[in-house]
């Protein structure tokens, strides 16, 4: 990690900010509720368009997003139900509650 810090500082920038984004994800209580004005802080400051970009979009959406930290929401298992319907060439969800029912084939 060294190595790439000192050799392509803007990846090592990247890398850091990747990590520091899933800290606040994952970090819960009083720290979790100023984990993000911290990292959209340094996101705001860091020069990489897609972390500037990213900022500004978190910052677009973050009441549904601090209410889903609160909450312990998440559409994992929704996405990874609609992605295996589509996987199996399912297009419509009355075709994909079909098939969970065994009526299609």
């Amino acid at each position: 990690m060294a190595w790439i810090a000192k050799t392509d500082p803007r990846l090592h920038r990247a890398y850091l900010l990747k990590e520091g984004l899933r800290h606040v994800f994952a970090v819960k209580g009083e720290p979790g509720k100023e984990a993000p004005d911290r990292w959209l802080s340094w996101a705001a400051r860091c020069r990489i368009p897609a972390f500037v970009a990213l900022g500004q979009k978190i910052r677009k959406h973050r009441a549904p997003i601090e209410a889903a930290l609160e909450h312990d929401l998440s559409n994992a298992l929704p996405s990874a139900g609609a992605a295996s319907g589509r996987a199996r060439g399912v297009g419509s969800p009355g075709e994909s509650a079909a098939l969970a029912v065994g009526e299609g084939g």
